[in-house]
């Protein structure tokens, strides 16, 4: 499958000529986390590869297909109308269904979001949310479906009430983060989860200002951190490369230097959106030691 750097360039170019039409798929594999959590990632990955190796032949000479992030994908079909599309997700979504795995005994399934535009959708920039709205329509609907409306059914107030449902389902996700442990090039974060949502988090980083200490380092592309609604989890990382500050813990008695802000940064993606969360803390910094309020 392509990236998602291909997908964004991609969909930008399909939509410089909208005349030739154009259907958007999103694919979201159902309860991918249990499989993770119960049977590990190697079986993760084989569930992954041979859902991918589904979507891949149903759309061979059809369209294109990426990998946008975590367990889902997307599927450009130029030139298709939403009834043509649909007949390729029903495909996708039956084939996954049908797989077997050596590593997992369970099944997976697969909710998938669909719009056409012009047909359905009117306006360019709302055709990946549109799609992505139906996602969570199967869902809501016990997933193992396909949802999109059809052009002749298609009600304009319904499908913004349910994009504006997603964004604010989305909005009110907060993470409440400390920092435990900063000491040369190792760092550790706890972060809580107290919404109804979860949370997969793609990335950390602390900054100091637009200086940036250090990145986390993943076992591999893949290993997002999940953090469930309602629970929390502690990440620790090592450095990539050397932080341009040295956080070191410092005796509580310890001289009082300056007032600094360091900004603990988390990028991720709730309801397959993604989002920015910061949080700030106010440390002390003397010479190379910092320690935090």
């Amino acid at each position: 499958m392509f990236d998602r750097g291909s997908f964004d360039a991609d969909l930008a170019h399909a939509l410089e000529n909208p005349k030739a039409g154009l259907s958007l798929l999103v694919i979201d594999l159902d309860k991918f986390k249990t499989i993770n959590d119960t049977y590990g990632h190697a079986a993760g990955d084989e569930v992954l590869k041979n859902a991918a190796n589904a979507v891949l032949l149903a759309c061979e000479g059809k369209g294109s297909c990426y990998r946008y992030g975590g367990d889902e994908m997307v599927v450009l079909l130029p030139k298709h109308s939403l009834q043509q599309a649909t007949a390729v997700a029903e495909q996708i979504r039956v084939s996954i269904a049908e797989l077997k795995f050596e590593k997992s005994p369970e099944n997976i399934t697969a909710s998938i979001g669909m719009t056409s535009y012009p047909e359905v959708t009117k306006a360019l920039h709302d055709i990946f949310s549109d799609a992505d709205a139906m996602v969570y329509q199967a869902k809501d609907d016990g997933g193992n479906a396909v949802r999109g409306a059809m052009a002749s059914e298609i009600n304009q107030n319904s499908q913004r009430t349910i994009r504006l449902d997603t964004a604010l389902r989305v909005e009110a996700v907060e993470l409440w983060m400390r920092l435990l442990q900063g000491s040369d090039d190792y760092y550790s974060v706890s972060i809580t989860n107290d919404s109804d949502e979860d949370v997969t988090v793609e990335a950390i980083t602390l900054k100091k200002g637009k200086v940036y200490l250090s990145e986390p380092t993943k076992s591999s592309a893949s290993d997002d951190w999940k953090i469930p609604m309602r629970s929390s989890k502690t990440i620790s990382w090592k450095a990539k490369t050397p932080p341009a500050y040295r956080l070191r813990w410092l005796v509580p008695d310890s001289s009082v230097g300056q007032i600094i802000e360091i900004d603990i940064v988390v990028w991720g993606r709730v309801l397959g959106r993604r989002r920015t969360f910061a949080h700030t803390i106010l440390a002390t910094h003397s010479g190379n030691a910092i320690t935090e309020w």
